[in-house]
């Protein structure tokens, strides 16, 4: 069984290609890639090969920075 699902994610990696930074952090002046289209390009991909995310948060904290709250988390 692991070999097959070794093969299947091997051969959806191979079809994956970058994703365009559709985000901007205005707080930090950055680009990013959004969750929604990484998933978006993903889906169809790791469907065709049986495959799907599984999204697990293993950490989440309150951090305070300056006199802001900011959730951080991880997945």
């Amino acid at each position: 069984m692991t070999a097959e699902i070794n093969k299947a994610i091997a051969a959806a990696m191979a079809e994956i290609q970058p994703v365009a930074k559709d985000g901007k952090n205005e707080h930090q002046n950055y680009d990013f890639a959004s969750i929604d289209a990484f998933m978006q390009l993903c889906r169809p991909i790791l469907a065709k090969h049986g495959l799907h995310p599984n999204v697990d948060c293993v950490s989440s904290e309150i951090v305070a920075i300056g006199n802001k709250s900011w959730a951080s988390n991880a997945y």
